[in-house]
């Protein structure tokens, strides 16, 4: 489904990417994990067309050559982001939110069904429809945010440190859903500090380490080496 080669991305003459390379098949999910500061962030707004990054970086996604492409045009492929922070519109409604996610070209036609998909799967947001979201709680917003990614239909699902900042109980609901999306047949990508939480949910996971992949594997084997996560994550299973 995504594959990316050479991919280099500098801020100045600081080198955050250096020919990173991987791949993530149709139905996976996969997960990049590695300290802050190894370039996490940077590879996914890199691969949503939101950073701009070396010539040479080879990037197909559903069998097309989307390294040239437009950040919007990328979403209408089915290639969506959920970025850190959330990106959301706090002046507006939770239902306004939603309807700018579904504005693309897969998002439109199955507007209604994919809003009734969101609302099961995030309840308290079908009863906080009309709420403003800057008056909401983290985890709440955490829910707009990923309940708007999944308005534009997407192929693949982006998520850059979805539970950073959330109470424990609200990580553990976070993860849950997660896996019901996984479930649901949407392909993912997370970048996340939750080692146990985020290899438990996925197929794959990559090590990134100043802008470089040095590791990979299986999950289960990630979750099980706990001389690979000392040594690269600063934590152990």
């Amino acid at each position: 489904m995504l594959s990316l080669s050479d991919l280099s991305l500098s801020y100045g003459k600081h080198l955050a990417l250096d020919k990173v390379s991987f791949q993530l098949a149709e139905g996976e999910t996969v997960v990049i994990l590695g300290a802050n500061g190894a370039g996490k962030s940077s590879l996914l707004k890199a691969l949503a067309g939101l950073e701009r990054y070396s010539d040479a970086a080879r990037i197909t996604f559903v069998g097309d050559d989307i390294a040239k492409m437009p950040a919007h045009k990328r979403v209408d492929l089915g290639l969506s982001l959920v970025p850190e922070g959330r990106g959301l519109f706090p002046a507006l409604s939770v239902e306004d939110n939603l309807l700018l996610g579904a504005n693309t070209r897969n998002g439109r036609p199955r507007e209604k069904e994919n809003r009734d998909y969101v609302l099961d799967l995030f309840p308290k947001l079908r009863v906080r429809a009309r709420q403003l979201v800057g008056t909401m709680s983290g985890g709440e917003q955490q829910m707009v945010a990923i309940a708007r990614a999944l308005m534009s239909a997407p192929k693949l699902l982006m998520l850059d440190e979805p539970s950073l900042g959330l109470a424990p109980i609200v990580v553990g609901e976070l993860f849950e859903t997660l896996k019901s999306i996984r479930a649901s047949g949407v392909s993912m990508l997370i970048v996340e500090q939750n080692v146990q939480a985020s290899l438990g949910i996925a197929d794959r996971g990559y090590i990134m380490e100043t802008g470089r992949i040095i590791g990979e594997g299986r999950a289960e084997d990630l979750l099980s080496d706990p001389n690979l996560q000392e040594a690269y994550l600063g934590t152990s299973a």
